[in-house]
């Protein structure tokens, strides 16, 4: 069995297709873009997984003018997804939801770009992150590490909330086999997850695996830490992206984030190369 190439890079910034010219190709394959797979509604906030998915279009846009966003869901929200302007392509799907997570593990491999960022609808752009896509040059998926782990392990499960990809037959292939894998994980559970089962085919396969920095997938529930701007954040709170947006990246220096403690610590070791004295410093924040 030949394992996934799996390692970690900087990666260099990218360009992207104007809006229009993505408008224009409709119904062909589009270059780039982001992608949502939404229906019902969050435990979390009691909103619809639309109206997350809609907040965390606009944030991305924010920053990304320019990016194409797609977004796929079923009869009792296409309407609504149509009529907001955030989604340059809403596609109707259909599943029978025998698990939690089968609708994106249903519909993920029928992206209609060539090179996608899948998000689930809890993630909110707080810095420019157009750079996440020149990973692709180099890999062929890219995830982060998934926050909640059974146990310490070197090759522990990967987040299935952000997976960043090309559309190639053999990751069409992994997303056939993680479907299928996850069929089955169902008849034995079902509350089973999907992030374990997508893990293994991704390790089983030869594609090149990345795992993306946790700037990138910043976890405003959990503690976490982070060197430079954080780019992107899940936030199920409502008031989440106000607290990111003004503090997380209030320092880019080493810091370590408490939410339950309401506070952020910084290490400013990092500036010590530049013969600064080496201090720390703590910030308290409000949720």
């Amino acid at each position: 069995m030949t394992r996934t190439r799996y390692m970690t890079c900087h990666a260099k910034v990218g360009n992207f297709r104007t809006h229009n010219n993505l408008r224009k190709t409709r119904g062909k394959m589009m270059s780039r873009g982001v992608l949502y797979t939404v229906t019902g509604i969050s435990r979390y906030t009691g909103e619809s997984y639309l109206s997350l998915a809609i907040r965390s279009a606009q944030s991305i846009k924010k920053f990304l003018p320019q990016i194409a966003i797609a977004v796929m869901t079923d009869e009792e929200y296409i309407q609504q997804a149509r009529e907001v302007k955030c989604f340059d392509k809403v596609i109707l799907k259909k599943t029978e939801l025998l698990g939690k997570y089968q609708m994106k593990v249903d519909w993920i491999k029928h992206t209609p770009f060539e090179e996608t960022l899948y998000l689930d609808a809890d993630t909110l752009a707080i810095h420019n992150m157009q750079d996440i896509f020149d990973i692709l040059k180099y890999f062929d998926i890219a995830l982060p590490r998934a926050s909640f782990r059974k146990k310490a392990s070197p090759l522990s499960d990967l987040s299935s909330s952000m997976i960043l990809f090309k559309n190639t037959p053999e990751i069409r292939q992994i997303f056939s086999m993680w479907r299928s894998e996850y069929l089955l994980a169902l008849e034995k559970n079902m509350d089973a997850g999907d992030q374990g089962v997508l893990t293994k085919c991704i390790y089983q396969s030869t594609a090149r695996c990345y795992v993306i920095p946790g700037e990138y997938h910043f976890n405003t529930g959990l503690p976490c830490v982070a060197h430079g701007p954080v780019r992107l954040v899940t936030a199920h709170k409502k008031n989440y992206l106000e607290i990111s947006q003004r503090y997380l990246n209030k320092s880019l220096s080493h810091r370590a984030y408490f939410p339950l403690l309401s506070t952020i610590y910084v290490d400013n070791a990092d500036q010590t190369l530049s013969g600064l004295p080496r201090q720390s410093q703590k910030i308290s924040f409000k949720d």
